[in-house]
């Protein structure tokens, strides 16, 4: 039976986690408020959390709304200038082709799969491109892995997940997929003890390597 391999995009096909931190800093600096890295970390990355939480949990006084849209025009500029493939997605990526379904999903916005996958010419090496936003709750519910799963008529025991952080870990094993985790500096100190494997680069892996976790 043919199997499906799903990757996140963030932090493990493009290295972008930096550059949402760097622009929700410069947006959040704009009405006088500081975002420092660990709190990034652990709001967005580990809790899977947003903009909203963040403002709300510190009583700041700033719409969650004007730092958003200030927060995309920054990235969006980011993306063009400074966003990168980490070394060792593309192959592995056309190395599987043929070989099993593939997928992206993300809990990224839709806007930015578009572009994202535009810029690096993704779409014609995946079956599917698959946003979470405003379609799913966010990982580490497994909906967008489930959707996936569906669209691309594989079981989910079928279904082997390439992700970065625990969160998106947590919603591959609630299914019953297996789970290759490869962490990024804003991940590398989470919780994978239930990744099937973890690698330190995605040069680490090949297709028989994946199919056969």
């Amino acid at each position: 039976m043919k199997k499906a391999v799903i990757f996140d995009l963030d932090g493990l096909i493009v290295d972008s986690e930096p550059l949402h931190f760097k622009a929700y800093r410069e947006a959040l600096s704009i009405h006088g408020a500081e975002l420092k890295k660990e709190d990034y970390i652990e709001n967005w990355v580990k809790l899977g959390k947003g903009i909203k939480d963040f403002i709300n949990e510190r009583n700041l006084s700033i719409s969650p709304d004007k730092v958003r849209k200030e927060k995309f025009r920054i990235y969006e500029k980011l993306i063009e200038s400074e966003l990168r493939v980490f070394s060792g997605a593309v192959e592995l990526i056309e190395s599987l082709q043929g070989k099993a379904e593939l997928a992206i999903a993300t809990s990224s916005d839709s806007k930015w799969l578009k572009i994202i996958s535009k810029k690096f010419n993704l779409e014609s090496k995946f079956q599917l491109l698959a946003s979470s936003q405003g379609m799913f709750p966010s990982k580490p519910d497994p909906s967008i892995f489930l959707h996936a799963a569906q669209k691309l008529n594989i079981a989910p025991e079928k279904c082997i997940v390439l992700e970065d952080a625990w969160k998106g870990l947590e919603a591959a094993k609630r299914i019953g997929m297996k789970c290759i985790v490869c962490p990024n500096e804003f991940t590398v100190n989470s919780d994978f003890s239930k990744a099937d494997l973890i690698v330190n680069s995605l040069k680490e892996l090949s297709a028989e390597k994946v199919l056969g976790v």
